[in-house]
């Protein structure tokens, strides 16, 4: 059940942004971190985690994103990554990265889906999962 402190949305693309998978990721991202909103990646393994965090360090050498593990012990402000969403306690959005519906939520957060051009029927079929558990998430672009 979503909390009534939280909430749950789709997010698109604008126009103008790398309509990819890991454009738009790196955008949203980019996006928080410039409204200094602590900010989360939802992953579905430690394997992933780690792989995410090696990808941030490379994917725009000029545009370094400051994130961390969580679990790391560290008080900057940072994107955190992790496995788990009860280590994601402490972010205000958690951007979802598993391709499956979450499956619980945290009070006091926008909990996201990142939808990119390639995986639209993916997203389609997350959607009706939470309209089947008589949620209804916002749609929106991501500005």
């Amino acid at each position: 059940m979503l909390p009534t402190d939280s909430d749950l949305s789709f997010l698109l693309p604008p126009e103008q942004v790398d309509r990819t998978k890991e454009g738009f990721l790196f955008y949203a991202l980019s996006y928080h971190n410039q409204q200094q909103i602590m900010t989360a990646c939802l992953t579905k393994n430690q394997a992933l985690s780690d792989y995410l965090e090696d990808w941030l360090w490379s994917y725009q050498p000029y545009s370094f994103l400051a994130h961390r593990q969580a679990g790391s012990v560290n008080n900057l402000p940072q994107i955190l990554i992790h496995h788990e969403l009860s280590a994601l306690k402490e972010c205000s959005v958690i951007i979802n990265l598993t391709h499956k519906p979450f499956a619980s939520f945290n009070s006091h957060t926008h909990h996201v889906e990142l939808v990119n051009d390639c995986e639209k029927a993916t997203y389609r079929k997350i959607y009706q999962a939470y309209k089947k558990q008589g949620l209804h998430p916002n749609t929106r672009t991501l500005h």
